[in-house]
């Protein structure tokens, strides 16, 4: 079975539009922007005929798709989708010390530490564990239009595990909130079909 899997960025919640950092610790509810980027990209997909939907345990990502969620999809949560988590820097007002902070880790993780973390964080290494067995899951079902609603730096882990790619060059996979890739997975490869797509936005948004 090929497998035509869509995952999707969350909608923007206050704290995206404020800069600070959500991570798994931090449970926002979309605000009016981004319950109109949901909006949007349900009118855009909702022909697509997905048969089931995976989103984190987080509210941000069960709001995004809710229209599909509420047409009858099956709908599964997992904490595998979660956002990693950032430990003592979520929910912390930007600053320049936050954003020294949060910088440095992701440079580490450029560089290949991927099991450096902030304390009572969490790792790219660990995170990836998590992420390998959501992929054993969606194959062990019977669909084969999947739609996955998560995070944006999950998403980017998730991304370099499905295409086998190095995990210190996830930043190459851009999103913005909503954001939108696509994949077909056969079974025994993943390919990348869509990048960061981002055509059911309006421009002004």
């Amino acid at each position: 079975m090929v497998r035509d899997i869509v995952i999707v960025r969350h909608g923007e919640t206050e704290l995206n539009r404020l800069n600070t950092i959500q991570g798994r610790g931090e449970n926002p509810p979309l605000n009016e922007m981004g319950l109109k980027q949901a909006k949007l990209f349900y009118n855009y997909y909702k022909s697509t005929g997905f048969e089931v939907v995976y989103t984190s345990s987080l509210i941000r990502t069960h709001q995004t798709v809710m229209p599909f969620i509420e047409s009858g999809i099956p709908w599964y949560k997992t904490e595998d989708l979660d956002e990693i988590s950032w430990g003592s820097l979520e929910g912390k007002p930007s600053s320049h010390a936050v954003r020294e902070q949060f910088h440095a880790l992701v440079t580490e993780w450029s560089r290949g530490n991927l099991d450096a973390k902030i304390v009572n964080g969490e790792s790219p290494h660990e995170l990836k564990q998590k992420h390998l067995r959501f992929i054993t899951h969606y194959r062990s079902q019977p669909y084969s239009k999947i739609l996955v609603c998560s995070h944006g730096r999950a998403m980017r882990i998730l991304l370099s595990t499905m295409l086998n790619q190095p995990l210190q060059e996830m930043d190459r996979f851009h999103h913005r909130n909503t954001s939108v890739y696509r994949l077909l997975d056969n079974g025994s490869a993943i390919h990348l079909i869509e990048h960061n797509n981002l055509s059911h936005l309006n421009e002004d948004l």
